[in-house]
């Protein structure tokens, strides 16, 4: 697992995983990805086998440092079910703690149709009306996206 804070000396693993995400998440469109993953504010973390992308998630802190949004996680095609998003999903964690030690409350994504099920293996929730109003404008919403978060605490990696 290989973690990229910026394109600089990582640039052809990210234009890997871009194409992931592009295969993947069609619905983003490519000026999207682009401007998503080369922004300095978000963190990718990537699993590969020596150049070999199999995947990523890229994330940025928001709301004054007390949550984390998922902008995009994606493993390749022929990759899917082998572990590896549970395996970002807990490097996310580990690096919430690492950066931001007491500080995130919660994760959250505008998650497509086809990922919800996995959020919700990972402990998210669909969230009601009520608190989708409040992260309102803060998150990168997809076309027919569901709005999933996570509550986490800051004394364990929960």
């Amino acid at each position: 697992m290989g973690k990229a804070r910026t394109p600089i000396g990582n640039f052809m693993m990210m234009a890997r995983l871009r194409e992931i995400y592009d295969s993947q998440i069609p619905n983003f469109g490519i000026s999207g990805l682009k401007k998503i993953l080369y922004d300095r504010g978000c963190t990718s973390l990537i699993v590969h086998e020596d150049d070999n992308v199999i995947g990523g998630l890229t994330y940025r802190p928001i709301r004054d440092n007390t949550s984390v949004e998922i902008c995009l996680c994606a493993i390749r095609e022929d990759r899917q079910r082998e572990g590896h998003a549970s395996q970002l999903m807990k490097a996310l964690k580990d690096d919430i703690h690492i950066r931001f030690p007491g500080s995130i409350r919660f994760i959250v994504s505008s998650a497509d149709v086809g990922a919800v099920a996995w959020f919700e293996k990972m402990g998210f929730e669909r969230a009601a009306e009520d608190v989708m109003a409040e992260w309102n404008g803060h998150i990168e919403e997809i076309k027919n996206g569901i709005f999933v978060v996570k509550k986490i605490s800051n004394d364990a990696h929960t």
